[in-house]
């Protein structure tokens, strides 16, 4: 990384913060897409299960996996939004980086001097919400949470697991339930937090 005094000026901002936001209106598409072809409300329809399940399990498969792609196009959209906000505003910004090599000269009288062989460019990383792709290829439960909504991860991280005592996981379990708290009052939040923190636990000890 080379040292810069200078900040990122507002075209290197706009061009950054757009380029977030047209990664938003894209997957805003495919989300439209996905909703009219396959919502996710079908899901839960019991003839619609069983005519596709009659077409071949892979097929079916397929779909529901479709279907749930489009479905978190949505979540996805609202993150990089925030992320082009973020950006354009001027907190995303996080340095400048360029490339750098040591001058040729004689070592014996005088050290080499680092120069500078290429402009730096600003990097807008600093605010990063989510991790598509880490989400969408984690191997792991612990991985994809990791790379879902980044900032509350960190937060949930730093304020409470790191506080709370190892001992039986109580740190564990204690960051999720603060997270289903945080989501909101719905029983949903819990199920699926308190069962996100068991199968974590397991794969601890697998």
């Amino acid at each position: 990384q080379v040292p810069e005094l200078r900040r990122p000026n507002i075209l290197e901002l706009s061009v950054a913060s757009l380029a977030r936001f047209l990664q938003a209106a894209l997957l805003l598409l495919c989300f439209q897409l996905a909703n009219m072809k396959l919502p996710s409300d079908l899901l839960a329809d019991q003839n619609w299960l069983l005519r596709n399940r009659a077409e071949g399990l892979w097929r079916l498969y397929l779909r529901i996996w479709l279907s749930l792609l489009g479905l978190r196009c949505k979540y996805y959209f609202g993150f990089k939004i925030s992320e082009g906000a973020a950006i354009l505003s001027g907190i995303g910004f996080s340095g400048f980086v360029g490339s750098v090599e040591p001058n040729s000269g004689d070592p014996r009288t005088r050290p080499p001097a680092i120069v500078r062989t290429r402009k730096p460019r600003p990097r807008f990383d600093r605010v990063r919400t989510i991790d598509i792709l880490a989400f969408e290829l984690a191997s792991s439960l612990k991985d994809a949470a990791a790379a879902w909504n980044k900032p509350t991860n960190t937060w949930l991280r730093r304020c409470v697991y790191e506080r709370l005592p190892r001992k039986y996981q109580l740190d564990l379990y204690g960051t999720y339930v603060v997270s289903a708290i945080w989501h909101g009052i719905a029983p949903g939040y819990y199920m699926f937090f308190v069962t996100s923190a068991f199968l974590t636990s397991l794969e601890r000890e697998w």
